[in-house]
C-alpha cells in the first residue's frame, strides 16, 4: 500500500494538507488577540488586551533620556461590564551593556479611565525615560504579557551643543563576554594629572575615582530598590614634586568609602532638572607609618541639586556636611579645625562645554577655597572629535589638601588634563 495514494484525483496528502489549512482557519479568529495583544487580567482584575504603540523616535530625532515621555496604549474590553484603566502601568527599558530598569508610568489626566463592555479605546500614559540611556532601547511592560516596541533615546538635545553628542559606543567583545560586571563601574571624582604652575612642578598632582554598584536583584520588590543604591567608591590622590631632582611623591590620599545614593527624590520645582542625595562614610589616609601617619574617617550627607536654565546653561548644588570618626587624635587631632564639618560645592556651565566647580569649606583656622575650569579639548579648533579629554585648570587658596600638610596655607594654580570632571 502507498503511503501517499490517491482519493477520487486528490492525494492523500493534499487532503491532509487542506484538513489543516481548514483547522488553522478556524482556530486564528478565536485566537486573533493571544497573538496581537496581551491580557492584563492579572493586573486589571478583568479579561483586557492591549496593544502598546511606540512613540515617534528615530535616531536623527530620540526621546531625551532623564525626560518624561508619552506613551499610547490601545485597549480592548472583551468582558460585559466596563473596565476601569489602572492608574500606572509597570514598564521595563532594556538595552545593551545594561540591566533593564523598570519604570512607572501614570495614566495622563486627559485619557479615558474607563473602557466599555466590548469596547476599545486608545489612553496615554506619562512614563520618564531613565537617565543615560542612548541609542536603541527596547520598552515592554515589566510582566512581558504584551508586544515589545523599539525606541532610541539619547541625551536631552539642550545638552548637545552644535549637534554633537556622546558617543554610545558599546562595550567590547572582551568586555561582553568576559567582563559582564563592567557595567557596573561609572566615574566618581573628576580624574585628572594637574602640573604645577605656581609655586612650580612641586605643585604637580594627580587623582584617580570610581565608584562601583555592589548589588543586581532580578525581582522587583522595595528591597531590590533599595539596596541596589548602595555604592562602593575609590578615590585616589597623589603630589608629586617633579621640580626635585629624584622627583619624590610628597604624600597621597587614600579614601575608600560606601554610601548610599538615591538619585530621584521627586522634587518638582521650576529650573530642577533632577534631585538626590548621598550618604556614607568615608576613610581617609596617607598609608605611612610612624610619624608620618595620618588618618581619619567620616560620616557624611550630600544633598544633589540639579538646575537647568535657558539654553544649555546647567547648574548643580553639592553642599556636604560631616562628622569625625576615630580621627588619630596623635598625628592630626587638630584636623578639624582646618578642614571644618562642611564643603560647599557648585559647578555651572554647558554640558558640552565651559564647566566651573567651586568648593568652599570654612574651619575653625579659616576658609580654604578651591576653584576648577575645564573645557572639552575636543572642542578646540583644529583638535575637534579628536581627543576626548577636558582641558583643566585649578586655583586653590587655603589650608593644603595633603595629609602632612594639612595645617599649611598655600595658593596653587596648576594647569593639565582630566577625563572626568
Amino acid at each position: 500500500m502507498k503511503l501517499f495514494g490517491k482519493y477520487n484525483g486528490i492525494s492523500i496528502s493534499q487532503t491532509i494538507l487542506c484538513l489543516w489549512v481548514c483547522a488553522v482557519c478556524v482556530w486564528i479568529p478565536g485566537k486573533t488577540d493571544a497573538l496581537w495583544a496581551a491580557d492584563l487580567s492579572c493586573t486589571m482584575g478583568t479579561a483586557c488586551s492591549f496593544v502598546l504603540v511606540a512613540p515617534d523616535s528615530t535616531r536623527e530625532n530620540p526621546l531625551p533620556s532623564g525626560r518624561e515621555t508619552r506613551i499610547r496604549f490601545l485597549f480592548t474590553n472583551d468582558e460585559q461590564n466596563d473596565l476601569t484603566l489602572p492608574d500606572q502601568v509597570s514598564l521595563t527599558f532594556s538595552a545593551r551593556g545594561v540591566k533593564p530598569i523598570a519604570a512607572q508610568a501614570s495614566l495622563e489626566t486627559a485619557s479615558p479611565s474607563v473602557i466599555k463592555a466590548h469596547g476599545f479605546g486608545w489612553a496615554n500614559y506619562i512614563v520618564k525615560v531613565p537617565g543615560g540611556l542612548s541609542g536603541l532601547v527596547t520598552l515592554q511592560d515589566s510582566e512581558k504579557k504584551g508586544n515589545a516596541v523599539n525606541i532610541y533615546t539619547d541625551f536631552p538635545r539642550e545638552c548637545v551643543i552644535d549637534g554633537d553628542a556622546p558617543d554610545p559606543r558599546p562595550f567590547s567583545m572582551y568586555e561582553s563576554l568576559f567582563q559582564p560586571f563592567f557595567v557596573n563601574f561609572s566615574s566618581y571624582k573628576p580624574v585628572y594629572f594637574l602640573f604645577g604652575v605656581e609655586p612650580n612642578l612641586q605643585a604637580t598632582t594627580f587623582q584617580l575615582s570610581f565608584k562601583y554598584r555592589l548589588f543586581n536583584f532580578e525581582e522587583e520588590n522595595w528591597f531590590k530598590n533599595c539596596v541596589e543604591k548602595i555604592r562602593m567608591a575609590y578615590t585616589q590622590q597623589s603630589f608629586w614634586d617633579l621640580g626635585s631632582d629624584s622627583a619624590p611623591f610628597e604624600d597621597s590620599r587614600y579614601m575608600p568609602e560606601l554610601f548610599y545614593y538615591e538619585d530621584d527624590l521627586g522634587i518638582k520645582l521650576p529650573y530642577l532638572l533632577g534631585s538626590g542625595f548621598l550618604f556614607g562614610y568615608q576613610h581617609e589616609s596617607n598609608g605611612r607609618a610612624g610619624d608620618d601617619s595620618r588618618s581619619t574617617n567620616y560620616i557624611y550627607f550630600q544633598p544633589v541639586f540639579v538646575f537647568h536654565f535657558c539654553g544649555n546653561l546647567m547648574a548643580a548644588v553639592k553642599p556636604k556636611v560631616w562628622a569625625y570618626v576615630n580621627n588619630n587624635e596623635t598625628t592630626n587631632g587638630d584636623l578639624p579645625d582646618y578642614r571644618g564639618y562642611f564643603d560647599l560645592e557648585t559647578t555651572i556651565g554647558h554640558s558640552y562645554g565651559l564647566a566651573l566647580t567651586s568648593h568652599y569649606r570654612h574651619g575653625a583656622k579659616g576658609p580654604t577655597i578651591q576653584l576648577d575650569l575645564s573645557y572639552p579639548m575636543n572642542r578646540i579648533p583644529y583638535l575637534k572629535r579628536l581627543l576626548n579629554v577636558y582641558v583643566y585648570a585649578r586655583y586653590s587658596s587655603g589650608y593644603s589638601e595633603q595629609m602632612l600638610k594639612y595645617d599649611r596655607r598655600a595658593d596653587i594654580f596648576c594647569l593639565g588634563l582630566a577625563l572626568t570632571r
